[in-house]
């Protein structure tokens, strides 16, 4: 594999080649089958709690009021990205989530050609075509769509942003495309909070090309005008600075809590929050609005965190496990991001082979990056999918919060892939009589 290839062209990059076309054939074809062959789906978990705010959007033109907190009072529990995303689909076609899937089908084969170019410009066209079909036929990346779930969305946003980053490189250094990846991120984040973490790499990414303050300050600039209007809209409901809603403090409660600290069979299995004895006492209360219990259930998560270090400890190992799929029970482990995005339960053990084989092929990447003592690509776009697991993996074990790294892993298994294909097609090889 060329590290560091040549700058194409610009009069060959006009025209797209033949095998990209082929591979987001595929990749298209692969995720509307999942969706017309799955006709009975019901949204489930998080996809129902999403499907019943962008009713209430569509219908009332805002957010409905907190089921936790203050009675009637306003919330921000779910970022509000994928929500009124849903909610523009369901004013336009009405509620039909066969359509919202199908939508879905075709970001994420947007996001296997924005994935493609990416690689081919910061390496080479043969390991972009690899990626790109390990993308198009990646279980967890056709079936994230299946569900009505904000990875669906987040995935592509984040790819348009490294994408941005990476023209602002080869258009030499124009502050239009490096906005362009601040306003992406600021969706992104909209989408699912944890994007936020995302901003430093980017920020290196637009530093990288020009060495010059101003195009990092541009792409923050961008991220800050996307998030602003909801940053406005929380601080006068909740009269505090929340420009990622009311979500950190109930993640971490509910997975820093007694309920999960039991060991057995749901050791580290994420609480929520209002199970939990020691926390019913906040919910419901008419003195604090939604913000105010966000606040005070990521202090008494932290707090206990920090009283049980071998807890966080053996959770954050659980997780890691689950995440991969590596966890022996496959219900307890990944079953709900089955459900969440629509795969059928007789496909759950095809689709955990089918991940391990990948994750194979990501591991011997890696291994033939460290062996070939060859640069690895830029840092920060590495940096990306391992500050995704990381801000999850202490917190929460459903695979489907992993999904927005495969992307970047799928350039490590194209990496093995393309070492795969040079190996078998070397000369010095022997054929078998």
């Amino acid at each position: 594999m060329s590290a560091a290839a040549p700058p194409v062209p610009s009069a060959r990059r006009r025209v797209l080649p033949a095998w990209p076309w082929a591979i987001l054939a595929v990749a298209l074809a692969l995720r509307v089958v999942v969706v017309l062959a799955t006709p009975g789906y019901l949204p489930f978990g998080d996809p129902a709690d999403y499907d019943r705010i962008g009713r209430f959007l569509e219908y009332f033109g805002t957010y409905p009021p907190t089921t936790f907190a203050d009675p009637a009072g306003p919330a921000a529990l779910r970022p509000p990205g994928y929500p009124y995303f849903l909610a523009a689909v369901y004013e336009v076609v009405g509620v039909r989530w066969t359509v919202v899937r199908l939508i879905a089908a075709l970001l994420g084969t947007v996001g296997v050609l924005l994935l493609w170019d990416v690689v081919r410009r910061l390496w080479d066209v043969r390991l972009a075509i690899w990626t790109a079909a390990v993308a198009a036929v990646l279980p967890s990346l056709v079936w994230v769509g299946g569900g009505l779930t904000a990875e669906s969305l987040f995935v592509p946003l984040v790819l348009g942003a490294v994408w941005a980053v990476v023209r602002h490189r080869d258009a030499g250094g124009s502050a239009l495309w490096v906005l362009a990846a601040g306003l992406l991120l600021g969706v992104a984040v909209l989408t699912r909070s944890n994007g936020g973490i995302l901003l430093l790499p980017l920020l290196v990414a637009a530093w990288v090309p020009r060495r010059r303050w101003t195009d990092p300050v541009v792409l923050l600039l961008g991220t800050v005008v996307a998030l602003t209007p909801w940053t406005v809209r929380n601080a006068e409901a909740f009269g505090a600075f929340a420009p990622l809603g009311t979500q950190s403090g109930f993640t971490i409660a509910g997975a820093y809590n007694s309920n999960a600290d039991t060991g057995g069979k749901y050791y580290a299995a994420w609480q929520l929050p209002m199970d939990v004895p020691a926390l019913k006492p906040l919910f419901g209360r008419p003195d604090l609005n939604e913000a105010q219990v966000d606040a005070e259930l990521r202090d008494r998560g932290i707090a206990f965190a920090k009283d049980h270090p071998g807890f966080v400890v053996g959770a954050t190992g659980v997780h890691a496990l689950q995440l991969f799929h590596l966890w022996p029970d496959i219900d307890l482990g990944s079953g709900n991001s089955f459900r969440e995005t629509g795969v059928p339960e007789s496909l759950w053990g095809e689709y955990t082979a089918a991940f391990w084989v990948f994750l194979a092929l990501v591991v011997a990447g890696i291994v033939l990056l460290v062996r070939r003592h060859e640069r690895p690509g830029p840092l920060w776009l590495w940096a990306i999918p391992v500050l995704i697991v990381l801000s999850v993996v202490p917190l929460l074990g459903p695979p489907r919060y992993r999904i927005p790294a495969d992307p970047f892993l799928a350039i490590l298994a194209g990496v093995a892939l393309t070492a795969l294909r040079d190996r078998l097609r070397s000369p010095g090889l022997s054929r078998p009589a």
